[in-house]
């Protein structure tokens, strides 16, 4: 059989990491409760407050189409005042991360940009306002796999972090499991920093969140990722289920973080060969991606091919052929008509390997 597609990266913002600027951040909070309370900038307040947090929510709740209108609509309502302030500065970075997982890349990378511009004029260069764009720049490169650009800004955000942070703190934590993913998949041979880098992630958002928050399911997802990179599933497997059950209690059964718990779960066990357990995790993630992006988005084709796979491992040719064929529709519809050939080279490819 074929190797089975890794997936999406998403990620991040779907886990946080580095992250989603729409958690509980209290660096966040504070700096938006000051921006608040100065009554100086020459426009209502009230207005993009309200925009701006009511898309940060939706965002949160994976509710992205809305979100991305009403940071639009909080972004246009800072611009009348000033292109500079601070609050345009958040409006930036929170519609950047919408962008970005929406995979809309050219967007986002303009306003994380911009955002870093206003912050390090208003700020100066080491504040941690500087820090959270340049982690959540980074996440952008590491999406688009340009290791080499992200790992200098996550170097710098960590040393920010550092001179400004307790040591335990959960900006500290990110830096450090956003480092680890960076040295996992980047293929640098900095094996040991990578492991290294997750346990301190993990352990300190055990010490500070507590086994049963996000951030915590956030960093263990990245010890759990690593060891599946390695092929460890028997280190692996039990950390990612477990990361399912805190986000099926935090999120509800149908949010998107809990479809990329599935799709890593699929994934493992696809590699396994246990095709049973991959079909039931791809099923339900497929049901959830299908919910929250559309029965037509691309973001469902590597699912459907690593379910048709597992169906394929089971000689189940009638459940696999159609989702190969709607995967081959997807890929056409957005990547054009040689997307159809590539596809149709791979099932012949799997049938002869299987």
């Amino acid at each position: 059989m074929g190797e089975p597609e890794s997936g999406r990266e998403l990620p991040q913002d779907r886990r946080g990491h580095g992250g989603s600027g729409f958690g509980g951040d209290p660096v966040r909070r504070v700096q938006i409760g000051m921006l608040l309370l100065f009554g100086s900038l020459g426009f209502a307040q009230e207005g993009w407050e309200r925009e701006h947090e009511a898309g940060a929510r939706a965002a949160k709740q994976a509710r992205f189409a809305e979100a991305e209108k009403l940071l639009l609509q909080s972004e246009r309502e800072a611009r009348r005042n000033s292109e500079t302030s601070p609050l345009l500065a958040r409006s930036l970075l929170d519609l950047a991360e919408v962008y970005r997982t929406e995979g809309n890349y050219g967007e986002a990378q303009a306003r994380y940009e911009e955002a870093l511009k206003i912050y390090t004029r208003q700020s100066g260069e080491d504040s941690l306002q500087v820090a959270e764009v340049l982690n959540k720049h980074a996440e952008l490169y590491k999406t688009l796999n340009d290791y080499a650009k992200a790992e200098p800004l996550l170097q710098r955000s960590l040393e920010i972090r550092q001179r400004k942070l307790p040591a335990d703190s959960g900006e500290v934590a990110q830096v450090q499991n956003d480092l680890g993913e960076l040295y996992t998949y980047r293929k640098t041979g900095k094996t040991s920093q990578a492991e290294s880098s997750y346990r301190k992630a993990v352990g300190i958002f055990g010490k500070t969140v507590g086994g049963e928050h996000p951030d915590y399911a956030n960093a263990m997802e990245g010890l759990a990722l690593f060891y599946s990179e390695r092929r460890q599933f028997d280190l692996a497997v039990p950390l990612l289920q477990r990361i399912l059950e805190i986000r099926e209690k935090v999120f509800g059964p149908e949010h998107h973080d809990v479809a990329v718990s599935l799709d890593e779960i699929g994934l493992a066990t696809l590699q396994q060969r246990q095709y049973r357990s991959a079909i039931s995790s791809y099923e339900r993630s497929v049901k959830i991606w299908e919910k929250i992006f559309g029965p037509e988005s691309e973001v469902l084709s590597p699912d459907l091919n690593n379910l048709a796979a597992a169906y394929e491992g089971l000689s189940n040719y009638t459940a696999a052929e159609p989702l190969l064929q709607r995967a081959v529709r997807i890929d056409e519809k957005a990547l054009g008509p040689t997307a159809r050939t590539w596809r149709l080279i791979c099932i012949i490819w799997q049938r002869c390997c299987t």
